[in-house]
């Protein structure tokens, strides 16, 4: 783990960054859309030295108001939310698989965290399931943050903050969406899709309890809470239905890694979505 940056001698000066509640990459995206500048041409520069997400007060608010007893951050990258988060009071701790500046990082090679990110796959969540888990911008159709939602339920946790796009979208892939309540049709059982994972054996574990849009895109911040009244249930359609292609250890599907912070294509936008989310009411 690398020690984490100071803040940036080249801020602008007059700007929020002057300011103890300093977020940089918000500044940067203001001022480029009040000059008309070139978001998209400036996009691959910000993302490598802060992240995919453009955080905003209401939604770094948002995730404070439902962490009284901090954060667990699962790929966090730069920990760039992290710092921001940190800045506000919240105590958090950062994982990645491979934290910033490995060169085994595809998008932050060689970037000096802001925040101390630790070496960490999905297990690790579950040591901290008083806080909340922040997962931001998860590598579209990659399995290890449905596994970390899956892990976090099981030991205990109650409270998800999720930034990234909806079922359909760059980010998580159907499993993810499904534990979190977002998504109920199982397009690879009920319309014959090949190339979508059977959700069929995923539990709705979540309820949006608060979403908040992002400067940027169709994304918001999501905040969702669990049901512990429903920690034993039998999947979407009443039985205790497996999936070969998620269970067995050794299939392609389950081999899958995050092999970054956020493994998103170059040609993605802006857009996440922050969402809070909490247990779906008792029934």
């Amino acid at each position: 783990m690398s020690a984490p940056r100071q803040p940036p001698a080249d801020w602008p000066v007059g700007s929020a960054s002057q300011n103890v509640m300093a977020n940089p990459l918000l500044d940067a995206f203001e001022m480029a859309t009040a000059a008309g500048g070139d978001i998209d041409g400036m996009r691959s520069q910000l993302v490598t030295r802060y992240g995919f997400a453009v955080p905003s007060d209401e939604a770094l608010t948002a995730i404070e108001r439902c962490s009284p007893r901090g954060v667990v951050e699962l790929g966090a990258g730069t920990g760039y939310w992290a710092f921001l988060l940190q800045q506000r009071g919240v105590d958090v701790v950062a994982f990645d698989v491979e934290p910033a500046p490995s060169a085994q990082n595809e998008w932050f090679a060689g970037t000096q965290p802001w925040h101390p990110v630790h070496r960490g796959d999905h297990d690790v969540v579950g040591q901290h399931p008083e806080r909340t888990l922040l997962i931001i911008w998860p590598t579209k159709n990659e399995i290890w943050a449905a596994t970390a939602l899956e892990r976090y339920y099981d030991a205990g946790g109650e409270r998800v903050a999720f930034v990234g796009e909806g079922p359909g979208g760059r980010t998580g892939d159907d499993v993810f969406h499904a534990l979190l309540g977002e998504l109920t049709t199982c397009l690879q059982c009920d319309h014959g899709s090949t190339t979508s994972p059977c959700i069929c054996s995923a539990e709705a574990r979540w309820s949006r309890s608060e979403s908040v849009a992002l400067p940027i895109g169709p994304a918001t911040t999501t905040i969702s809470t669990s049901s512990f009244a429903d920690r034993w249930g039998h999947g979407r359609h009443g039985g205790d239905h497996v999936d070969p292609k998620r269970d067995n250890p050794n299939s392609a599907h389950r081999q899958r890694h995050h092999n970054g912070a956020a493994g998103l294509s170059a040609t993605a936008g802006w857009a996440a979505r922050s969402r809070l989310a909490g247990p779906p009411p008792a029934t």
